[in-house]
């Protein structure tokens, strides 16, 4: 059996709101004529997505977002023996990734680093690395030495920034997962006074495809059903999301109704909840109030 080949990508392209209606149209006849599932959100900014198929399917799709958005998307594949994506979902949104700043400009991506570069720079020294993704991303795992803002979403990094107090001799090599929250991030450090700023080309997992053995520690969290992928893109044996909130959890708990074992957040675990599912948890509330 052949295995399902994922591809991941973003693109900014100003195609309004019109382009966006028919670049939705054309996801979704292009995905079922080649059996594609995955995630797509659409804005008048152009589209950021992760989808899976055949070999022949995926390329497909990835030749019509160079036709209609770029000839120059970086297109980061990965592959896995099971589908990650159990249906096609195509969401249509004021930005392809949410900033809580649709006014900014996108990055013109002057400042960005090829993964050898970034590479060279940590080895290098004399740098502040910043993470710009969530709290339970970061979790999961970072750059070495990387320092993060603890945000529970994105749309919350332009706040958290303010308050920051970088060494100004030090560059600032900023990353997320793909690259496209950097794109975002850019414009608003600049804004705050930081100007010298670079972000990572492709994010961790273009780094991770050309650096197994680098400097990123941990797994890498992924927006699909593998959760997370290790240091060689493959999907992670450790974590899984809580049932019962939907992070990535680790915590090893047997249920305490049906007896299964399960993997639970640690904020989960630690509040005393050890059940393996919502519905094991709602039968146990339903016995305690003699329901």
């Amino acid at each position: 059996m052949k295995p399902i080949v994922i591809s991941s990508f973003y693109a900014f392209a100003p195609i309004g709101s019109e382009g966006a209606d028919r670049l939705v149209q054309d996801i979704r006849v292009r995905c079922e004529e080649h059996h594609v599932l995955g995630l797509f959100i659409v804005a008048g900014e152009g589209c950021n997505a992760t989808f899976s198929g055949s070999e022949s399917g995926v390329s497909a799709l990835e030749e019509m977002f160079r036709d209609r958005l770029s000839r120059e998307i970086l297109f980061k594949r990965s592959s896995n023996d099971t589908a990650p994506f159990r249906k096609l979902v195509i969401r249509v949104r004021d930005e392809i990734v949410t900033s809580g700043c649709p006014e900014i400009p996108i990055a013109s991506g002057a400042q960005a680093l090829s993964p050898a570069e970034w590479h060279a720079k940590l080895e290098q020294g004399g740098v502040t690395v910043l993470d710009t993704r969530n709290d339970y991303e970061v979790e999961i795992g970072k750059f070495e030495g990387a320092t993060d803002l603890a945000i529970e979403n994105f749309s919350q990094f332009a706040k958290a920034a303010k308050g920051q107090h970088f060494n100004s001799s030090e560059p600032i090599l900023m990353y997320c997962t793909g690259g496209v929250r950097c794109e975002k991030a850019l414009p608003i450090l600049e804004g705050l006074g930081f100007n010298n700023v670079f972000q990572l080309e492709g994010g961790i997992l273009n780094y991770l495809e050309q650096f197994p053995d680098g400097y990123y520690e941990g797994e890498c969290f992924v927006f699909d059903d593998r959760v997370a992928v290790d240091r060689y893109l493959q999907p992670t044996t450790r974590w899984a999301l809580c049932p019962l909130c939907g992070n990535p959890a680790n915590e090893p708990v047997p249920c305490g109704v049906c007896g299964q074992a399960a993997k639970v957040c640690a904020d989960c675990r630690a509040g005393g909840t050890q059940f393996c599912s919502l519905g094991c948890r709602g039968a146990a509330r339903r016995q305690e109030s003699g329901g």
